[in-house]
């Protein structure tokens, strides 16, 4: 079984903050984490955590978890990340 999940409270960022993502898995032996973004890699966990830093727009959408390990590729978690803009307050 693979879980996914992350710090952002509801999976909702704000623009210009950061997010961490935590991924854990079993499997014997120990599987490797990749992070992927709408299917593309960005890269491994370490110790299951991966941190984007300045958050904008464009990290809206779904990340997946894949474990994988010389036995194969196990199944994926996925969640969706929103990102929510800047809202500026006026004073009148």
């Amino acid at each position: 079984m693979t879980r996914l999940t992350s710090d952002a409270q509801n999976d909702t960022v704000k623009e210009n903050s950061q997010v961490t993502f935590y991924c854990t898995a079993e499997s014997v032996p120990p599987p490797e984490l990749e992070l992927r973004f709408d299917d593309s890699p960005l890269g491994f966990f370490n110790n299951g955590r991966f941190t984007l830093k300045r958050i904008n727009a464009s990290n809206q959408g779904t990340y997946g978890c894949v474990p994988r390990n010389i036995l194969g590729t196990g199944p994926e978690a996925a969640l969706h990340l929103t990102v929510l803009g800047k809202s500026f307050a006026h004073n009148y």
